[in-house]
């Protein structure tokens, strides 16, 4: 009993007081090395190896050329602010329109296109010169557009916006020089002395001719139509028509490419003149013709009652004159 006592006693010691281990210590670069390694060979299944760098591109040498002299072409203007001031002159606005894009590249660069209510063209669209950024583009196509507008008569060549209100002609005509005066009597002279000289009367224009040419004749009054020439604004085509009245068939007085609008209703209201009078000379002489027709069949029967009262009295003298078988009775 005191044998097992006393090794239950040792076993107890040991437990309390274990011989100690020796523990051996890892420099600390090769405890580094090792945690690298292993780091290395576990990669996460949720990482993503970044995307490969692309190469980057070449400047294209030609496009820079194209841009260097496109922005020379520019020079200083703002031709987008030139572009939108006649766009607020002549409206609408929603009569302009630019599409902008961006070519792909690196760098990328920018064109621009535009269009306009005056033409279905698109100018800049075949982007044949494109740019390092958007507002050299939008210049560019800005100023594509204001040389079509100047070359087709839109806009004014001395780089305003609107024409005056009086443009210059495009033709002059020969001026004729008047006759030679008339050399006068001495009965002109005495009736100028004593009948003083009227003023001469400002001439009708046409326009103002044609309502009372149609009030005579019955007719209502005709409505032009004018059309701009699309090539050219400055020219203006147009006719005119009495709204489908039978009489009349088709459109009168048409012209084409006449400079200005006043000028091409004039022009218009002088074959209207013209038509006008030809069917009130017509009517007149046709007046003519009904009233000595009419006069002509009133003096028949006049005469031919003269000539049967004639007949007759005549057939009385003859039986009321004796005869001579009357004396022997």
């Amino acid at each position: 009993m005191e044998v097992k006592m006393e090794e239950s006693n040792e076993a107890a010691g040991a437990e309390a007081n274990p011989t100690p281990h020796k523990v051996e210590l890892q420099p600390i670069e090769d405890f580094m090395k090792e945690e690298d390694a292993k780091d290395a060979s576990k990669v996460p299944d949720s990482w993503e190896q970044p995307p490969a760098k692309k190469q980057k591109k070449g400047v294209d040498v030609e496009a820079l050329a194209a841009e260097e002299q496109a922005t020379k072409d520019m020079g200083d203007m703002n031709w987008i602010g030139k572009l939108n001031e006649y766009r607020s002159v002549h409206p609408p606005a929603s009569g302009l329109t630019y599409i902008e894009t961006a070519v792909p590249g690196n760098p990328p660069r920018f064109t621009c296109a535009v269009e306009l209510r005056e033409t279905p063209i698109r100018f800049n669209n075949s982007a044949s010169v494109t740019f390092s950024n958007k507002k050299a583009a939008k210049h560019y196509a800005s100023k594509r557009a204001i040389d079509w507008l100047v070359g087709n008569g839109f806009m004014p060549k001395d780089g305003s916006v609107k024409f005056s209100k009086h443009p210059p002609q495009l033709t002059k005509r020969a001026k004729i020089p008047p006759p030679p005066p008339k050399a006068k009597t001495p009965t002109d002279l005495a009736g100028n002395a004593s009948t003083p000289v009227k003023p001469s009367e400002p001439k009708t224009k046409f326009v103002g001719q044609v309502p009372e040419l149609c009030k005579r004749l019955g007719f209502e009054i005709p409505r032009y139509e004018l059309t701009k020439n699309t090539d050219n604004a400055a020219l203006w085509s147009g006719y005119a028509h009495f709204g489908g009245d039978p009489r009349i068939d088709g459109p009168v007085g048409e012209v084409k490419n006449i400079y200005g609008q006043k000028s091409a209703k004039e022009l218009i209201a002088e074959e209207l003149v013209s038509f006008l009078k030809s069917i009130e000379k017509h009517r007149l002489e046709q007046q003519e013709v009904d009233e000595k027709k009419r006069k002509r069949e009133s003096e028949e029967p006049v005469h031919e009652d003269l000539a049967e009262q004639a007949v007759k009295s005549m057939k009385t003298e003859q039986h009321d004159k004796p005869q001579a078988a009357d004396f022997f009775q």
